[in-house]
């Protein structure tokens, strides 16, 4: 049960491994273990050319979504992809990315069904996720989605 009253909108809540630091209470963890995480994944280039570049990838193994040249940036595609992801009714996503990488086709549609139908549940409640809060979210897509008036 959401103990947030009825005239509080839903926020973004980061998630903190500091002594003493409890989840609010009505808070749901939204992060990559659960239903709710963004299949994309951010990394540091390690390979040669990618020395110095964040990559970011559709899932464990999926393609290449984008590489850029700061975390934030990594993020922003990060977030990007998954509101196309979530927003597309199969979990297929195609697109260029804006480093002018091939286009791409990329399915994760059992992720993609359940965490579609489990939108409803995060209505009104605040969600947690690691990544701080003067950055971008995944978690900001689903307080949109989730908390839109015509559901």
């Amino acid at each position: 049960m959401n103990n947030v009253p009825a005239n509080v909108a839903p926020r973004r809540v980061q998630r903190r491994r500091t002594a003493g630091w409890r989840m609010p209470d009505g808070a749901v963890y939204v992060g990559r273990p659960t239903v709710f995480g963004n299949p994309a994944v951010i990394e540091r280039g390690r390979a040669l050319g990618d020395r110095g570049r964040w990559l970011v990838w559709a899932g464990d193994v999926g393609p290449l979504i984008a590489s850029v040249s700061s975390e934030a940036e990594a993020r922003a595609e990060a977030v990007a992809f998954f509101r196309r992801w979530l927003g597309s009714p199969s979990g297929v996503v195609e697109r260029s990315t804006t480093t002018g990488a091939a286009d791409l086709s990329w399915a994760y549609s059992a992720s993609h069904e359940r965490l579609r139908a489990r939108l409803a549940d995060l209505r009104g409640h605040d969600l947690a996720c690691w990544c701080p809060l003067d950055q971008p979210c995944h978690a900001d897509v689903l307080l949109e989605l989730a908390n839109q008036e015509d559901r």
